[in-house]
């Protein structure tokens, strides 16, 4: 059975089925019609987003251990805040801002309004906005305090944190900024996860089928006696596993797409949310003929041109990169 190393070494295709994975779990969201049987489906595609996190906590896990952040002090913390942030925040500007222009002319929207859904800040007050890039900026500006007490093995307070998380969301019913927060905060535990499994990833350790399930198990008790709580993440270790056990196995060309996906995750998404809410409020009627109906063409040219844009962008992104020299790992 092949170790856990082959997660890191298919990190990109998981990326990859991570940002289809959430471009599939968008389309209702877009008012795509489709039968009961494949909303349900699609509402699924939810783990893309634990893919996702999870991803980012073993990768900022093995960018800390590189950098030697126990032993750089504040300007290693410096220079890696610097780095991480840039990846993120470079082609948020790139696509928020001709978004929140396009919103000031066009839709009428306060200055208010654009300024807290372009800082992010948004999403914790009344929704708006990506949710996933907000909450990624407090991850990542938690992350360095997380991997040192995962260095000081205290590895139980991952899935301890993991509980509390789940089991807070499970009793706290509320409106407004406390449902947008809890719903944001109940994603954590796969982060957690990421960076708690980083090193054995890293080592290449066997990967035991009774993990499996063990995770199964848990789940089903978190379904049975947590109902109203999201747990998806409690699988997120064997599924990353047997995706990139999958992906060892499959030909080149099914790989290079999920790269291709894989490398402009985080743009593909910032275009499927803004483009999306463009597009949701234009008129379909060509020729005297609607083209609206079960908003098919309307998604279709969500992911279409959103798809395209977020590979030039990336380009762009990474020539920004090159020209200052701080190309991001």
């Amino acid at each position: 059975m092949m170790g856990l190393g082959v997660i890191s070494k298919y990190r990109t295709q998981l990326m990859g089925i991570a940002a289809i994975l959430i471009l599939v779990c968008h389309a209702p969201g877009n008012n795509v019609l489709m039968p009961q049987f494949l909303l349900k489906l699609c509402e699924q595609g939810q783990y893309g987003v634990d893919i996702f996190l999870f991803l980012s906590g073993v990768g900022l896990s093995y960018s800390m251990q590189k950098a030697n952040l126990q032993k750089t002090g504040m300007g290693g913390h410096y220079r890696w805040y610097l780095k991480r942030y840039k990846k993120i925040f470079l082609p948020y500007m790139i696509i928020a801002f001709p978004y929140c222009f396009y919103k000031y002319l066009f839709e009428d929207s306060s200055i208010i309004s654009l300024f807290f859904n372009f800082s992010t800040l948004g999403y914790w007050v009344n929704g708006s906005g990506p949710w996933f890039m907000s909450l990624l900026i407090w991850l990542y500006l938690l992350a360095p305090l997380l991997y040192r007490l995962i260095l000081l093995k205290h590895q139980y307070l991952v899935f301890t944190l993991s509980l509390i998380i789940m089991l807070l969301c499970q009793y706290s019913h509320y409106d407004g900024w406390m449902y947008y927060t809890l719903s944001a905060i109940c994603r954590i535990p796969s982060f957690l996860l990421g960076i708690g499994i980083a090193n054995m990833i890293k080592e290449n350790k066997t990967f035991e089928w009774w993990w499996s399930l063990f995770a199964v198990f848990l789940i089903i008790l978190a379904y049975i006696y947590f109902p109203n709580s999201y747990s998806k993440w409690i699988l997120i270790i064997p599924i990353c596993y047997f995706l990139a056990v999958l992906f060892s196995k499959i030909g080149k060309i099914c790989c290079s797409i999920l790269t291709f996906f894989g490398v402009i995750s985080l743009e593909s998404y910032l275009f499927n949310i803004y483009l999306g809410d463009i597009l949701n409020h234009k008129s379909w009627v060509i020729l005297g003929y609607d083209f609206s109906y079960g908003h098919y063409i309307e998604y279709c040219a969500v992911l279409i041109i959103g798809t395209a844009a977020a590979y030039y962008t990336n380009r762009l992104k990474m020539k920004i990169f090159n020209n200052s020299s701080l190309i991001i790992q």
